[in-house]
């Protein structure tokens, strides 16, 4: 108790600028958030700044906060409170770190003990055959196993002991892992002031760029499903994927790729470097290739970037090549059109801005939506959706105006507005926009709110747009896309959202038959009906309802609840007694195949309303 009393008592300030490299200001504000990076870009304030007299910090932006424990504990994914107060009484508290009580400690962390005390020049040696250099590796990125005689490397909580048989036989594996594999992040070699951060899938491989920021999966069979495992890494950078080209690599980077484009992770762009068959990184650095192979742009392959913090391209390479084919040409980050009026060359500013169409969001409809990005002359981005409606000279001149702080003007004539528009149409990217929740016939996906599987089971996530990329084809799922984050209209479609779950089928029924018997039954054969509603409906013309009636206090509620967290939250359900009619069809029009609670039907429900149960669009529950 009396380490945490000193621990609290140090400048907070003092711990977090040594574990994040960055200044506090004269406000007691930090340049950055480590965590959400509020204040990163242009013309954008922190919202992380600690309270001096409390010794307390705290991000506005995510509600990040706490004590200089809670900091170490949010810093490191996976520490629990005696490892954050160890590392803060060795590295802030030296004259006191030997006053900790030391643990008891299991046969796993004796066998890591009885490693780290090893000498590891025989480890240095095995490193140094292949080329890597120790000199510079960080202290601790590598141990010797005397045992095995194995060159050790840990993960970054010391839950998995990593063996690189220095000497093995060709059928035996020469890599072994004991210990937590999955989950697991070697991250000795990451530098967190480095913009680019490579991802790969052996340590070997991270130990020989030791100039880059890197991490290691240790082995393809290493799936990370936990979100803040990686994100103190992959947060604000240019992520490369380098693993191995072969059959098990490409694999693991599918999985990879799908974990880190969902919207779950803030990252500037995703890359795959594409290896030569059957080498891999220390491959390279031993046959003298490594370093002009990762210096050569060719061999990285974009998979996605952030397109609302790169830049539009400000100058047409040839204005008057432009101007002649297309009536108007870019420089210094605005549109100029060049006419000749009574024999003289007249050049005319058209805006103060540029634009570009990201994505057109077809619906079926004659005013689809389409993403649009401005840019500035002096730079300042803003990225909105646009009805193909609101793109005549008129009212698109009102809406650029109306953006908040901006400034954008656009000072040509329609035919002007017109020709820019024609060009950025042509080369516009297509997603189709899902307006309902479910199974898609049409493309044979089921969606949800915040993902997509694949008929092949591909569960795809979207990225800050709310653009599913699968394939050949792009889908918009509007409730997440960084437009819509305010528009409380998708509030409830948010809630509908993909949690893996630790229970299969038949276990989960298994314990509703068990809470509630034959009851319990008809809700599962209820609940079956209804992921196949469109498909009954289509034969029978109708489906059934299913009603709820008992005493106060029976256990309706929690009954329904059981069902409805297969579909998101639960919420109070839909008072038939308080809602309209024109409230409650659009409740229902915004997923298909789902599980819907309505509450109190009586003979006082308005006419209106019972008139919508005429057209049974949704597998309604409802209770009494």
């Amino acid at each position: 108790m009396e380490i945490i009393g000193e621990i609290k008592k140090i400048d907070i300030r003092t711990i977090i600028e040594s574990e994040t490299k960055k200044k506090f200001n004269a406000r007691n504000t930090l340049s950055e958030c480590p965590f959400c990076r509020s204040g990163s870009g242009k013309n954008r304030t922190s919202a992380f700044n600690v309270n001096v007299k409390d010794n307390y910090f705290k991000c506005f932006s995510c509600d990040t906060k706490g004590s200089a424990i809670d900091f170490i504990l949010h810093l490191n994914s996976g520490w629990n409170d005696k490892k954050a107060i160890k590392y803060l009484a060795n590295n802030y508290l030296t004259d006191m770190s030997n006053q900790l009580v030391k643990p008891i400690l299991n046969q796993f962390e004796k066998t890591v003990y009885a490693i780290k005390c090893n000498n590891i020049q025989k480890a240095t040696n095995y490193l140094e055959q292949r080329h890597i250099n120790t000199t510079v590796l960080p202290k601790h990125a590598y141990y010797y196993d005397s045992l095995q005689h194995a060159v050790i490397f840990f993960d970054s909580d010391e839950k998995l002991i990593n063996k690189r048989l220095i000497e093995h036989e060709n059928r035996n594996p020469k890599a072994l892992n004991k210990g937590q594999l999955n989950e697991s992040i070697y991250s000795a070699l990451f530098k967190p002031d480095l913009d680019a951060l490579y991802i790969h899938e052996g340590v070997i491989n991270a130990l020989s760029m030791p100039e880059y920021s890197s991490i290691a999966l240790f082995s393809t069979e290493n799936k990370v499903r936990n979100t803040n495992v990686l994100q103190r890494y992959v947060t604000g950078k240019h992520v490369v994927v380098a693993f191995d080209n072969d059959n098990a690599g490409n694999k693991c980077f599918d999985y990879y790729k799908a974990f880190l484009l969902s919207n779950r992770f803030n990252i500037k762009s995703v890359r795959k470097l594409v290896l030569p068959g059957k080498k891999d990184a220390n491959d390279l650095l031993c046959s003298g290739e490594l370093d002009k192979f990762l210096k050569d742009k060719n061999n990285y392959e974009l998979i996605w970037e952030d397109i609302l913090s790169k830049p539009i391209n400000g100058n047409s390479e040839n204005k008057t090549q432009d101007n002649e084919e297309y009536f108007f040409y870019k420089e210094n980050r605005c549109y100029y059109a060049k006419e000749t009026i009574k024999g003289k060359p007249i050049v005319k500013k058209l805006s103060n801005f540029l634009m570009e169409i990201i994505y057109h969001l077809t619906d079926g409809t004659k005013d689809s939506r389409r993403i649009i990005k401005f840019q500035r002359n002096t730079g300042e981005i803003v990225v909105m959706e646009l009805f193909s409606s609101e793109l005549n000279l008129e009212k698109f001149k009102k809406i650029i105006r109306s953006i908040s702080g901006k400034g954008l003007s656009f000072f040509g004539f329609t035919a002007q507005l017109e020709y820019i528009l024609a060009f950025l149409q042509d080369h516009e990217q297509r997603a189709e926009a899902i307006t309902q929740l479910g199974y898609q016939k049409e493309f044979k996906i089921y969606s949800y709110a915040d993902a997509i599987i694949t008929s092949d089971n591909q569960l795809l996530f979207p990225d800050k747009l709310g653009i599913v990329n699968c394939g050949n084809h792009n889908y918009y799922l509007a409730p997440f896309s960084y437009t819509n984050i305010r528009n409380e209209s998708y509030n409830g479609q948010r809630k509908f959202t993909y949690k893996e779950g630790t229970l299969n089928f038949k276990e989960w029924s298994d314990l509703i038959y068990k809470a509630y018997g034959i009851n319990g039954a008809i809700g599962i054969a209820f609940l079956t009906l209804a992921l196949f509603r469109d498909y009954i409906l289509s034969l029978t013309g109708f489906f059934p309802f299913l009603f709820l009636f008992g005493d106060q206090g029976a256990g309706k509620s929690n009954y329904i609840n059981f069902f409805l967290h297969l579909f998101g939250e639960p919420n109070n359900g839909i008072s038939l007694l308080n809602s309209t009619d024109k409230g409650f069809s659009r409740s229902l029009t915004q997923r298909k195949n789902a599980l819907y609670y309505l509450k109190e039907y009586t003979n006082a429900i308005d006419k209106k309303t019972v008139d919508v149960f005429n057209y049974p669009k949704k597998a309604i529950m409802r209770s009494n």
